[in-house]
């Protein structure tokens, strides 16, 4: 199965967390201009996942009564900087993935992959945030803390700590 999900609850308030996995079934299935780098570095924003994806998240917002949803993905939908991420190391027709989620009424996706923090500007209504990494081979290491506020069955606020590796700690 390639979604998953998890419901919080605080004060009647639900935050929901649905992670979906885009990495490639077939090697075949990598852009052929890339080699083993895109076979081992891509993923692809499979229709039928996007279709299971949005249909689980209608269900979950329905069932809950809310629209206090987050995808969780390894990938984000687009890059925006070569340097970033190269693009044979990229989600292939990721647009499907930014194009749903505002369908759905997704306001974030929090994503990974580029090893380091990123705040997208909004893609197609929807804030794409990379998650940082401890293992951040150009910048400083770090992982990022999240904290959202729900109210009235939406998110009103997504806030974040960076924390740093300095001298064999995070700080």
């Amino acid at each position: 199965d390639r979604l998953r999900y998890a419901i919080f609850e605080r004060d009647s308030e639900k935050l929901i967390f649905i992670q979906a996995d885009f990495s490639l079934e077939r090697w075949g299935d990598a852009s052929a201009f890339n080699g083993i780098s895109g076979i081992l570095g891509q993923g692809l924003a499979y229709r039928k996942v996007i279709k299971a994806l949005k249909k689980l998240t209608a269900r979950l917002q329905k069932d809950f009564s809310c629209e206090s949803v987050v995808w969780l993905c390894h990938f984000p939908p687009e890059v925006e900087d070569d340097k970033i991420c190269p693009r044979n190391m990229e989600l292939l027709c990721g647009n499907r993935l930014s194009k749903a989620a505002s369908e759905s009424k997704v306001a974030y996706i929090l994503a990974g992959h580029v090893h380091h923090h990123i705040n997208y500007s909004p893609i197609n209504g929807v804030e794409v945030i990379c998650t940082a990494s401890a293992t951040d081979p150009v910048g400083t290491p770090s992982f990022n803390e999240f904290s959202f506020s729900v109210s009235s069955g939406k998110i009103a606020d997504v806030s974040w700590l960076v924390r740093t590796y300095e001298h064999g700690a995070f700080v």
